[in-house]
């Protein structure tokens, strides 16, 4: 059975350590990139389980790159991760189904590994409904 894949994508690389750091350990493969453009050419050769975004970075917010995450990869469970984020982007990206949950920055790393095991299991809820 393949491992699920986690991707992270923030513009600060030391973000990306601690987080690669606090799921590493959890038996799933942690992936990164320090930009969202690097991310969607990644995702253009394979598929990602979860997806957890900045959303405040350069050349792309988050909000728009998990945007074209959904058309390019719709099966990806989408999270945002971020310390400044607009409520009503973040409301309307929720409500849309763009996202399936909004956590801040600075993490409590229970509620981000809950998070991520939700996403996980929201996934398999929605695989499930498909078949």
């Amino acid at each position: 059975m393949t491992a699920k894949s986690v991707l992270f994508v923030d513009d600060e690389v030391p973000v990306l350590n601690a987080l690669k750091r606090l799921v590493g350990n959890l038996g799933y493969e942690v992936l990164t990139c320090d930009s969202p453009l690097e991310a969607l050419t990644l995702l253009k050769s394979r598929s990602i389980h979860l997806i957890v975004s900045d959303y405040r970075m350069p050349k792309m917010t988050g909000a728009e790159f998990l945007r074209e995450v959904r058309k390019l990869r719709p099966e990806s469970v989408r999270l945002v991760l971020s310390g400044y984020a607009d409520a009503q982007v973040v409301t309307e990206m929720i409500e849309k189904g763009e996202i399936f949950r909004f956590l801040m920055k600075p993490w409590d790393a229970q509620e981000l590994k809950a998070a991520i095991e939700d996403g996980f299991a929201h996934q398999e809820r929605m695989s499930f409904l498909k078949t």
